[in-house]
């Protein structure tokens, strides 16, 4: 009866939400974002996909991973975002989409 019960307890665990957003921004992709409850954001750009955290921030969301020497960072607030590369002193390197506003 033990297992059962364990089993039952496993199948109660709550499942993290994903919200998928869609971005239209200034480049010819668009930013797909798939936010989770869980605090993460799976940022989607062309061939290329990001698994981020939340960081703090006073206005606004903001989402970070490290890539070796480079940070990828996407911001939003409301329904515009950006997704940019910082260099390990916060520099902004690159910005890999601009000008997004979500669907």
């Amino acid at each position: 009866m033990r297992g059962l019960a364990a089993s039952l307890v496993l199948l109660a665990a709550p499942v993290a939400a994903e919200h998928p957003v869609i971005y239209t921004c200034a480049g010819p992709d668009p930013v797909v974002v798939i936010y989770s409850d869980t605090g993460t954001a799976s940022v989607i750009l062309g061939a290329s996909s990001f698994d981020l955290a939340q960081s703090v921030t006073a206005s606004g969301a903001q989402y970070r991973a490290d890539l070796g020497a480079l940070q990828v960072v996407w911001w939003s607030k409301g329904q515009d975002g950006f997704l940019i590369l910082k260099d390990r002193a916060g520099r902004e390197v690159s910005r890999l989409a601009s000008d997004c506003v979500a669907q």
